[in-house]
């Protein structure tokens, strides 16, 4: 999906790859972390300013998702109706 350099820059990516995946709305939609709530929840701020969202949970990534991507990853996840 592309390598950013900056934490900021990997935000803007995730939300440039959304936006560019996005069918009509309303979407449902999914974040995911690895003890980052924080984060997670200024990037769901983010999300609803820019989408129609119907729906949005934030989550925890399992044990074995933080062991392969290291702390504080996070993840978006959506589908279209």
């Amino acid at each position: 999906m592309g390598i950013t350099r900056s934490r900021k820059r990997a935000i803007s990516h995730l939300l440039r790859l959304t936006e560019e995946r996005v069918d009509p709305p309303p979407l449902h939609v999914a974040l995911s972390h690895a003890d980052a709530p924080s984060e997670a929840e200024e990037l769901r701020q983010k999300i609803e300013s820019s989408f129609n969202c119907e729906e949005i949970f934030i989550t925890r990534f399992t044990p074995l998702m933080g062991i392969y991507c290291g702390p504080s990853v996070i993840g978006v996840t959506f589908y279209n109706e």
